[in-house]
């Protein structure tokens, strides 16, 4: 989804027309349909779940993900791709869910360790996440949502 948001963003400082109008179209559909299931997948804390498709307590809420998406909603709301009426409760659900994971002295909690592709649920459920694999990558990921509610005028 926040790879959606870069190339909405990207095509504001592309020449008029770049690639072509119909690419263009395409690229804010697809990021259009992934906000809308982003919405619909959202936990009623406001966070997402490591596993979208799964709100078991195996899949624990993850707190890079919901900054991530955060951060692509309100791209997508400033660029006018997203209709700011229909995302907003969103975009303000999932920033008290954000500042939820962060510790009064600053520390992020609630990061996965990065991973690639896992071979199945069970391997993303494994995946640790104590501060000392997950603390750079989880903090930058929610100062980046802050700035993009900022810019986005949240």
């Amino acid at each position: 989804m926040l790879g959606h948001a870069e190339a909405l963003e990207s095509m504001a400082a592309w020449p008029a027309g770049y690639p072509n109008a119909s690419a263009n179209a395409l690229v804010k559909t697809i990021f259009q349909q992934h906000a809308a299931a982003a919405k619909a997948s959202q936990a009623p804390d406001g966070r997402w779940h490591q596993l979208l498709n799964d709100t078991s307590e195996g899949s624990f809420l993850e707190t890079s993900t919901t900054a991530m998406f955060l951060s692509a909603l309100a791209r997508g709301v400033a660029a006018g791709v997203l209709k700011k009426a229909d995302y907003a409760q969103v975009i303000s659900k999932a920033w008290l869910g954000l500042t939820s994971t962060i510790l009064p002295n600053g520390t992020v909690t609630g990061v996965c360790c990065g991973t690639g592709i896992q071979p199945n649920a069970k391997a993303y459920y494994e995946r640790p996440t104590f501060y000392g694999c997950s603390g750079p990558g989880g903090a930058g990921a929610v100062l980046y949502a802050a700035v993009d509610l900022a810019k986005a005028g949240f």
